[in-house]
Order: C-alpha cells, then sequence, then structure tokens
C-alpha cells in the first residue's frame, strides 16, 4: 500500500460529508465487494489520526509514545516466512494493533536509575498506565528459557508471549478510538474514552540488572467491567471514571455472566462498537476499527501469539527521548523505519536458527490435560446429540432470533448456531496449534490424581501409569539437557535431539490403545480421562513431528 495520507484519510471518514455510515468489513451493505486489506487500512489510519489529535492530552500523548516505538523500534513481525520488518511491508503502522493480536517490546535489562524507566517515559506525565490497573487478564510475558536468534536483523526472541497471567502487572487504559466528540462512522455514536471506544490493554514485565523485561500491547474493543464508565452497579455511578477492586466488582459480574447465559442477554458487559460485549474470555469477532483480523488478511502477522515484535534489549530504548520531539503524527500512515544496527549474533548461535519452542519445552502438563478432557466431554457429548436427532449449539455474539418469552414472540440476542465441523471433529493440529508449552512436564502424581480411579481397578492401568511415568522422566531430563547443550553453544540441536523422546510417547500410546481396547475399560467412568491422556500424547508427537522437519 505505501504511505497512507493521515489528515485526508481522517477528513473521508470523520468529515462533515460522511453521510452514510461504514459498514463491517464483511457485511456488504450495498458494497459491491469486501474491502481490500488496503481499503481497511486506510480506515485504520483514520481512526488513530483522530484518536491522536482530538480526546484528552494525557491520553493523546501516551498514544503518540506507544507510535513513537513502533515507529522507530524496528518492529519485526512473524509473516507467512518467519520474522520480517515491518518497515518492508508497506502497511501503516497504524494497522498494527487495530486488527488483533499484541506487541511484544523486549527491555534491556537496568544498567542504572530506576527499574521503570521506560515505562515511565511511555505514559508520559499524566502516568495514564499505573493510574489505570486491572484486576487481571488472559495475557502475559515469561523469558524463554533459552533465547531463539531472529536471523537476518541480529536481534534476540528473549520472551515469550503466554495465554495466563504470569509474573507482571496488568494496566488498561480507556481510549476515544476516532477523537473525542467524533462519530463513530460505523455505529454512528459519539466517541468518548468511557471504555465503549478502546481500550488499550497493557501488560509489564519489569527488568531488573538480570533479567530482561517487556511489555505487552494490544488493543480491545471496549473495556472490562471493572473499567467501564457507564456500568451501572453498586457503588459506582454510571458517567464517572473509577476501577472497582475484586471484591466490589465480582457480584457485577455474576450477575452479567448468568445474565447472558441464562437469558441470552449480554448487555451488562461493556458493549464496543462493532455490536460485541468485553466478556469473560471472548474473542471479538471485529477488530476495534470494524475490520478483519490478521489471520482474515492476507498480509501482515499470521499468528496471533509472538506475532509482533520490538526488540530493544540491544539498542537501549533511550533514544526514543529525542524522537518524540520530531515525531509528526502523520507518520501513522507510513511503515516505520528498519530496526537499528546492533552487534552481530555470535556464528555459533547464528548457526542455530529458529529452533522450536518444544525442542526445550513440553505440552505434557496438567493445564493441557485438563483442557482436552473438556474437549473429549464435549465431541462425546455432541455425539450424543447427534445420535438423538439433534443439533449440537454453540455461541455465535451476532446471532440474532426470533424466540418465545413470557412476553411472546420477541427478537432477541440468544447467540445460539450450529456448531462448525472444526467444532465437532477438532483435529490433533488444532491442539497443536493451542498447546500451552512449559519447561517442565507433570509429573505421574499429578495423572493419578487426575484420573480418578478407584483403587480397585487402578491395577487396569498399571501399564500405562508405568510408561508415562518413564515418559516423563525422560523428556525432563532431556529437556534440561537440550537447555544446557544450546546455553553453553557447544553444539546446536539436531534430529537426535528428540527421538528418545518420540520413542517413548509411541510406546506410551501403545499402551493407552492396549487399555483402551480391554473389555473392563470402560466400567468405571475414567476411560474419558484415558482418552484425553490420548490426545495429549498424540499432541506432543505433533508438535515433535513439526521441530523434526525444521532441524
Amino acid at each position: 500500500m505505501g504511505t497512507v495520507d493521515a489528515r485526508a484519510a481522517y477528513t473521508k471518514y470523520f468529515g462533515r460529508q460522511l453521510r452514510q455510515p461504514v459498514p463491517l468489513w464483511d457485511k456488504p451493505n450495498g458494497r459491491p465487494s469486501r474491502p481490500t486489506a488496503d481499503e481497511q487500512f486506510e480506515l485504520d489510519v483514520a481512526f488513530w489520526y483522530g484518536t491522536l489529535t482530538q480526546g484528552d492530552p494525557n491520553e493523546r500523548e501516551f498514544l503518540k509514545r506507544v507510535f513513537i516505538v513502533l515507529y522507530y523500534g524496528g518492529l519485526l513481525y512473524y509473516g507467512p516466512s518467519g520474522w520480517a520488518e515491518w518497515a518492508r511491508s508497506d502497511i501503516p503502522i497504524a494497522a498494527v494493533l487495530s486488527h488483533g493480536g499484541r506487541v511484544l517490546i523486549q527491555l534491556p535489562r537496568v544498567r542504572q536509575g530506576a527499574l521503570d524507566a521506560f515505562l515511565q517515559w511511555l505514559q508520559g506525565p499524566g502516568n495514564i498506565i499505573t493510574n489505570n490497573a486491572r484486576l487481571a487478564a488472559t495475557h502475559g510475558i515469561e523469558p524463554f528459557s533459552v533465547p531463539f536468534p531472529i536471523t537476518g536483523v541480529n536481534r534476540w526472541h528473549r520472551l515469550n508471549e503466554i495465554k495466563s497471567g504470569g509474573k507482571g502487572r496488568h494496566y488498561g487504559v480507556n481510549i476515544s478510538l476516532g477523537g473525542t466528540g467524533n462519530i463513530n462512522p460505523i455505529s454512528g455514536n459519539r466517541i468518548a474514552s468511557n471504555g465503549e471506544h478502546g481500550h488499550l490493554y497493557v501488560y509489564y514485565l519489569p527488568p531488573t540488572a538480570e533479567t530482561y523485561g517487556g511489555l505487552l500491547i494490544g488493543l480491545e474493543g471496549s473495556a472490562p467491567v471493572d473499567a467501564w464508565d457507564n456500568r451501572t452497579s453498586i457503588g459506582h455511578t454510571p458517567g464517572t471514571k473509577g476501577r472497582s477492586g475484586k471484591l466490589g466488582i465480582a457480584g457485577y459480574v455474576a450477575r452479567a455472566a448468568i445474565k447472558d447465559k441464562v437469558f441470552g442477554d449480554p448487555t451488562l458487559f461493556t458493549p464496543d462498537q462493532t455490536g460485541g460485549y468485553h466478556k469473560l474470555g471472548a474473542r471479538q469477532q471485529y477488530s476495534p476499527t470494524g475490520n478483519a483480523k490478521w489471520e482474515q488478511l492476507p498480509v501482515g502477522p499470521r499468528r496471533v501469539y509472538n506475532g509482533m515484535l520490538v526488540d530493544l534489549t540491544e539498542s537501549g530504548w533511550e533514544f526514543l527521548i529525542a524522537k518524540a520531539q520530531s515525531f509528526r503524527l502523520e507518520k501513522i500512515g507510513q511503515s516505520g523505519i528498519r530496526p537499528m544496527p546492533v552487534n552481530p549474533i555470535p556464528p555459533l548461535a547464528g548457526q542455530l536458527g529458529q529452533i522450536p519452542t518444544i525442542v526445550t519445552k513440553t505440552c505434557l502438563i496438567e493445564a493441557n490435560l485438563k483442557r482436552l478432557s473438556t474437549v473429549v466431554e464435549q465431541v462425546s457429548a455432541d455425539a450424543a446429540l447427534m445420535r438423538a436427532g439433534k443439533t449440537p449449539m454453540t455461541k455465535d455474539y451476532n446471532v440474532t432470533h426470533t424466540k418465545k418469552t413470557m412476553l411472546g414472540l420477541r427478537t432477541v440476542k440468544d447467540h445460539k448456531t450450529e456448531k462448525s465441523a472444526e467444532m465437532l471433529n477438532p483435529t490433533v493440529t488444532q491442539f497443536a496449534n493451542d498447546a500451552i508449552l512449559d519447561d517442565n512436564p507433570m509429573v505421574s502424581a499429578a495423572w493419578q490424581k487426575f484420573s480418578s480411579v478407584r483403587l480397585a481397578s487402578r491395577s487396569l492401568l498399571h501399564s500405562v501409569d508405568t510408561v508415562l511415568d518413564e515418559c516423563l522422566r525422560l523428556t525432563a531430563r532431556e529437556l534440561r539437557q537440550t537447555r544446557a547443550l544450546i546455553s553453553s553453544g557447544r553444539r546446536p540441536p539436531d534430529n537426535g535431539t528428540i527421538v528418545q523422546r518420540r520413542n517413548k510417547l509411541i510406546e506410551l500410546l501403545q499402551s493407552i490403545k492396549r487399555y483402551l481396547d480391554m473389555p473392563q475399560a470402560h466400567s468405571d467412568g475414567h476411560t474419558p480421562k484415558v482418552q484425553a491422556l490420548h490426545l495429549l500424547v498424540l499432541t506432543e508427537l505433533k508438535l515433535l513431528d513439526n521441530a523434526k522437519d525444521k532441524l
């Protein structure tokens, strides 16, 4: 696309000449076709230019500094062929946060001064980040046990974006996406920073003298309910700012969840401008600018987690301070600059290439086992429904139905729609894509507790228990040895690194199959737990086979 004229885009979508609302990207509304990626990026630029020029000065200064980091920090993204420079993508930096996903900013170890110096600079004089703590979130950062070199740009991928909260701090800033006082071209509502017109999530892992730090930044369409200014609840007056503590908001969240799940009414959750709501753990269908998510576009990041990275560990971040004086807001319509030159990666480390994470981590952990157990139970329930001639249903928060209520027929948003084939028959590839990886496998005692087998029937699982215990011990030992070898630089990992792990997993699969073939296997009600273990082992094998192809 190249450069987008930010002022012209803003005038096009927020100027007085706009007569018709802008439809969501996949809704025709009289258009001959869906908007192209370039047309969506133009709308992104318009939204952010309005945000940076209209509204609270502290909010605008903070967001300006975020874009300074994206523009001058040498942003990288994980595309179809691996890591690439955003500056060469021809995608304006206004699009970076506008299509889902988060940007991970890696910070250097503390050399001198305050531990939180970068955070203090980023938030500006108004302390807009630290004044807006969030109770919780489903994202976080943790250090890789072994950093991965990013070839071609002399950078290291040191931190891992994870799905759990991690050990850092959660913040969230309500913003007025499109500019305070303007009319949102999608919804027709007047824009304000009340939690309904954009929310910037910030996760902060402070650096220390020994460890690297990081920030995770992502744009959400609306705020969680504890940061929603228009919430109606005890102790909070709608239209006023202020965050509730966990005890103050717990009752409201429970009421909102019941109203949503039982009555199909999500309106106690924070609405956004695309017809969605900020519900617990829900992922929105549309981006906050009404556009597609990155995975639906032909360009840009190809993965949601660890998809965008700014590495400041080698260059430091202080050079950004001087850039703030000369940064013009029109630059958000450009692609930014290439990463600053730094010392090259040592030759041996460079030979390691992109080491797949599964080589130094494992998915044989209790969290994955519990998740797969839920999958097994749900697949079984869906199969029972289909045998009874019924259709398994799921929730789609953009579905509206007419249903009979105590007040008669009326249109309600019950969000029910038929489950897709992928949901009815999930594949091991899906599990592998979503698996949580950890440095250490679970212990066999965790499996025995999880499987809930009565003592009288435990002997049926003796073979599975024995081989699983051997597999977990071998995996733990192999992971430690592999990480030590990589850290010392003595040799890069090769296919032989994972052969023993793979062979033991195959032996475990055979033990599980022998158990499932036994007539007594289904008598104790614990077979779903064993089936979940079976899926977990297949997932680990899938990840190892993928890694084998890359080593």
